[in-house]
């Protein structure tokens, strides 16, 4: 039957047109179909179509003209990718085996829905289970198909035939002229590919729409990527807006694409294996992206050659590997997803005005405390020979040619369920102001490592990833500075580096500014360099990119020759804070010493760490154990400019929140009998981290009174994710939540509670004394002036001492548990690294804490087999997304700024209505203001006048000038209005008890300042009511007033202690009757607070750390 049925599908025409001696029509159908409806059902259309149709029609492999999907096999043989499975668009198809090859007579060129192509309509599954329902959206006469089928196809009319056929590509011999007229008039033959939407992607996407299909495009691709919308879904939800356009709306010319390929064509998005780069274990080689059709395992015919074989070591590039179904599959011995230095990060951020804008203009020489001003910058633009200090051409958009980055690094868990670890590297530019370096737009994901697969099929983390940086480093190496340390060709030997002729050959980029209009355009292109000023990672990501052994080994410590101590059955401690210790391994083996400040006889130097990084690699025995690292550092091998010591930054928030502060909360909050039971060979505890000794816990009734104040906290608006008990929820507390637990929550749950009379409780408020002391040292904001360098100094050994005297007290009172391997690195490289580079609050790791929580998010609720593509996916699209909104410079605005779920400056969210003139740094209000009223506020505007002239005029005329009673005097010559929210030096919002959409937040407790008759500054705490401005309609020139009406607490002396710092203490029901409605200045407002209340005790903090700023 088939040879048969073949023989006459060739002898009539084939796929060019076979014609039905039945039916004497010619139809332009594929052998499958032509099988299935012709020649084994013996029926014509439209008779064939009605009777194959399926009851759902939902089901798509019921249809004739269904398209395969991955593990089906098409009609001509080959398997079909699955589209529905994430990563699948952006494998490569073949020619034969691509589902658009043969659809041009169905309607389907490129996935592309018409009006007119009925069997698509159904493949959208608008339309239920109901046939009916398609035959009315079809515009078919069912009656007249009906009489069709009765009388014959003889009879069957002819308008309607070629209304439910000319989807199908069904075409009379005497009509072919007319079609292609149509065709020419109205695009068909056009329509979906390509060109055909290029050519239109400034076209209103339909007839009267007002919208581009430019800006049709990112609208619907920027909510897929906020919304973290599936491929599946999103290709539903194009279909579903075409047809109702087109068959509901009666929209006419719509041009909208219907498919994710489709989408993916128009941004220009790479396929899967464009930026799937293969390296080889040799650290030596990389091999560029090759399409998987071109794939040879060793032994098969063509594996031969560079592009196969390394060239350092002759190992294969690829490999067999076994699936699960016993097939063979030839794949990569080890590959990861790189987007470039160019395409992943410089192009994307020059595209963007306020980047361009930006760059450069925060490099202040002259303040302790940043980069500019450290002597790590000042080695660094020494060895390039002033190049990192060279300015640009003042007809440039750039004010320097050196571009400093920062790059993260760190391994993410992709799947909740199971153990998958997968590296991603990400970039950041470290030449912007704190406000911009922080935000999310400018960080960009360079690189995704996949885990490596073990023979049982498990998966573990790519820990060597010297083969894997490559990429990275080489393409630094060629957009980097020029080489300056003597002779470039020294590098011809050096392994895995480019040819001494392509370093520091910089690249070409295109700035975009502000034409004479304000409206973004292009500048003249500039050739800049980058270079690299350091990495953030964590311990185990700083272990694989340094090439050394993990933190808790015995020479976990990659900066000095320390080694732990074995203490019990496995467990290593680092220890030696209070008295001298014996080092158990390493070069100082067998001597005994203690951690002292300052003690450089116990750190390597830079030399030294390159020196045993080659013994290591060039050693033949296995003495990694006495050297400390595995081999030599690719990183500084190939960045000859970085400093060994500086690679790596000290990740403060994971060491010192998430280790040391985390290991002290736990132990004192748990609770004495889990202690007593826990205690094995005292004084060392047998499990970490709760080890406290019991004599030193926390009694039932004070956790009790700890958990009620916890209960009873009020915490301002700047909090985003809101600390949890300590006691209930410990372990399970994020960066965020432990850093404001130290910096205001634990002073207001141990005020009153511990003091220094309690013998039994003293260790625990001394040590967290110690603990508090140093934090605020390096997260607060420090504005020391330029003569000021030593007094910075001086307080950054004082913050080293005290974190040294907590591990003391915990080596020799508290517990020995509290002795982390994040203690020893802290009081190791943290005080000598802020020295050198900068302030640590600058270089804090949360803004890669921030795309690692990104990239959770792009797999957390999607099953697919292999995650790290739908990530490499997303970033690829999202890089299209940008390229498309920047391609002529029009201003859109992404999906995520337009609904304010982006970090963004104050200035671009909060825009005061005022437009009167203001000293930087000052207050405004915010709102549009409501008129004041009598009855409302309980108060006439006479009545309130006479106050403002007394309290505000009188006592500080020189925060009022210009006004005096007379201008007060009269009430119709003021626009007095009220507000509900203000800033407050540019940095706080301040809302008044009105405001009431601030239901689980309080920004309406203050501290205002105020000098006493004795000359001492007293702080009184006051709830604000509303806010108010005057202006005098007369007088436009005069600077309106200002300012708040408060409540003031009755006063308490607040308490002053070392260990908690200042916390106020008022009574809830003791509001001083004779300062009710008290007019305030925004000057003498000095902060907000956050309070907890016992009884009818309220204590209140000031919180002093803003934790999401870089």
């Amino acid at each position: 039957m088939a040879s048969t049925a073949e023989q006459y599908y060739t002898e009539h025409g084939g796929i060019n047109g076979v014609y039905c001696e039945r039916c004497q029509h010619t139809y332009s159908l594929s052998f499958h179909e032509f099988k299935v409806l012709h020649w084994d059902a013996h029926l014509c259309p439209p008779r064939a179509w009605r009777q194959h149709m399926p009851r759902n029609l939902n089901d798509l492999s019921a249809w004739p003209y269904h398209t395969p999907t991955r593990g089906e096999e098409t009609c001509d043989g080959s398997v079909q990718f699955d589209d529905d499975v994430e990563g699948g668009f952006a494998e490569p198809r073949s020619s034969d085996s691509s589902p658009m090859n043969d659809m041009h007579g169905h309607g389907m060129e490129n996935n592309v829905l018409h009006a007119s192509h009925s069997h698509d309509l159904l493949e959208g599954g608008v339309y239920g289970e109901d046939p009916e329902q398609f035959w009315e959206a079809a515009e078919i006469d069912e009656d007249t198909c009906s009489q069709a089928s009765s009388e014959g196809y003889d009879s069957i009319d002819e308008d309607a035939f070629q209304q439910a056929w000319n989807g199908m590509g069904v075409i009379e011999d005497n009509q072919e002229e007319e079609q292609e007229e149509v065709e020419e008039e109205v695009g068909v033959h056009e329509h979906g590919s390509v060109k055909y939407f290029l050519e239109r992607m400034d076209e209103e996407v339909y007839d009267g729409a007002g919208q581009s299909l430019r800006q049709w495009l990112i609208t619907r691709v920027s909510e897929k990527l906020t919304y973290n919308t599936t491929d599946s879904a999103f290709e539903g939800f194009l279909k579903r807006e075409y047809m109702e356009l087109t068959h509901f709306q009666g929209k006419l010319n719509v041009h909208i694409p219907t498919s994710i390929y489709m989408v993916r064509k128009l941004l220009d998005v790479k396929d899967l294996w464009e930026v799937e780069y293969h390296v080889c274990a040799c650290e030596g080689h990389v091999w560029r992206p090759m399409a998987p059709i071109s794939w040879r395992a060793p032994g098969q015919e063509g594996c031969s050659g560079f592009q196969y074989q390394c060239p350092e070591c002759d190992s294969y590039r690829f490999e067999l590997h076994t699936e699960a179904n016993g097939k063979a599959k030839v794949v990569p011995k080890l590959k990861c997803y790189y987007f470039g230095v160019y395409s992943g990060f410089l192009r994307p951020n020059f595209q963007q005005q306020d980047f361009c804008t930006k760059l450069g203009s925060d490099r202040n020489m002259s303040t302790p405390g940043s980069f500019w001003c450290s002597p790590e910058y000042q080695r660094l633009d020494s060895i390039l020979a002033g190049q990192l200090s060279q300015a640009a051409p003042s007809t440039s958009a750039l004010r320097y040619k050196m571009i400093p980055v920062l790059i993260g690094f760190d391994y993410v868990g992709l799947y909740e369920s199971r153990n998958r670890s997968t590296g991603v590297l990400c970039m950041k530019c470290d030449d912007l102001p704190p406000i911009e370096s922080s935000a999310r737009k400018f960080h960009r994901i360079l690189m995704i490592i996949p885990p490596l697969r073990n023979s049982d099929g498990s998966t573990r983390a790519a820990k060597k990833v010297n083969s894997y940086l490559l990429p990275l480093l080489q393409d630094l190496q060629r957009i980097g500075p020029a080489y300056t340390q003597g002779d470039v060709q020294s590098f011809c030997g050096v392994l895995g580096s480019v040819p001494p002729s392509e370093i520091g050959q910089g690249v070409l980029v295109t700035p975009t500014i502000s034409d004479a209009n304000g409206k973004p355009t292009s500048a003249p292109p500039i050739r800049c360099h980058v270079v690299c000023t350091g990495f953030h990672a964590d311990a185990p990501a700083r272990a694989a990119l340094m090439n050394s052994l993990p933190l808790t080994s015995y020479l976990g410590c990659l900066y000095c020759m320390m080694s732990q101590i074995c203490v019990s059955a496995g467990r290593r401690l680092f220890m030696g804070y209070a008295s001298a210790v014996t080092i158990a391994r390493g070069r100082l083996q067998g001597q005994r010493k203690q951690m002292v400040v300052d003690d450089a006889s116990l750190k390597w130097t830079s030399a030294q760490q390159v020196n045993r990084g080659r013994a290591a690699e060039n050693a033949e025995s296995n003495i990694h154990g006495f050297l400390g690292v595995h081999g030599e550092c690719k990183i500084q091998k190939l960045l000859w400019y970085m400093d060994f010591n500086r690679i790596c930054f000290t990740p403060f928030v994971h060491c010192f929140y998430r280790g040391v502060f985390r290991d002290w909360m736990l132990s004192i909050c748990a609770t004495i009998p889990y202690l007593r039971d826990n205690v094995k060979g005292f004084p060392i505890i047998g499990k970490a981290p709760f080890g406290l000794r019991p004599q030193h816990a926390l009694t039932n009734s004070q956790r009790k009174e700890i958990e009620r104040r916890m209960g009873n906290m009020v915490f301002t608006n700047e909090f985003g994710r809101l600390p949890e008990s300590p006691i209930a929820y410990g372990k399970q507390q994020v960066m965020e939540q432990l850093i404001r637990l130290l910096d205001c929550v634990f002073p207001l749950l141990f005020a009153d509670v511990l003091n220094d009379t309690s013998i039994r409780l003293c260790p625990i408020k001394k040590s967290f004394g110690h603990l508090r002391r140093f934090a605020d040292q390096h997260m607060r904001v420090h504005n020391y002036l330029p003569h000021e360098e030593h007094l910075r100094r001086t307080h950054l050994e004082a913050a080293r001492n005290e974190l040294f005297e907590y591990a003391k007290m915990a080596e020799q009172s508290l517990s020995l548990n509290l002795l982390s391997p994040n203690m020893h690195h802290l009081t190791c490289v943290l005080t000598d690294q802020a020295l050198a580079i900068g302030d640590t609050r600058g270089y804090l790791e949360l803004w890669l804490e921030r795309i690692m929580g990104l990239v959770k998010r792009k797999t957390k609720y999607r099953t697919s087999q292999d995650p790290e593509k739908v990530v490499v996916n997303e970033v690829s699209l999202q890089l299209g997304l940008e390229r498309l909104k920047q391609g002529a410079h029009v201003p859109y605005i992404d999906l995520p700024d337009l609904l304010g779920l982006c970090a963004a400056s104050t200035s671009s969210v909060y825009v005061h209505p005022d437009d009167a003139p203001r000293m930087p740094n000052s207050s405004f209000l915010l709102g549009s203001g409501a008129t004041w009223n009598a009855r409302k506020h309980g108060w006439c505007e006479h009545d309130l006048l006479a106050l403002v002239t007394t309290q505000l005029v009188e006592s500080n005329p020189d925060e009022c000038p210009g006004w005096n009673e007379e201008l007060l005097s009269n009430p119709s010559h003021l626009s007095i209005l009220v507000h509900d929210r203000a800033m407050l030096n540019d940095e706080e919002i301040l809302t008044a008890r009105t405001y009431k959409h601030e239901r689980n937040r309080d920004s309406c407790h203050v501290c205002t300042r105020y000098i006493g008759v004795d000359g001492t500054v007293r702080e009184h705490i006051a709830i604000i009511r509303s806010f108010v401005i005057i202006r005098h309609v007369q007088e436009p020139e005069l600077i309106p007033l200002r300012f708040a009406l408060v409540d003031f607490y009755v006063y308490k002396p607040p308490i002053q202690d070392l260990d908690f710092g200042t916390v106020h203490k008022v009574n809830v029901r003791e509001i001083d009757e004779n300062e009710r409605n008290f007019p305030v200045l925004f000057s003498t407002i000095s902060h907000k607070l956050v309070y907890c209340t016992s009884g009818t005790t309220r204590y209140l903090v000031k919180y002093n750390i803003a934790s999401g700023l870089y």
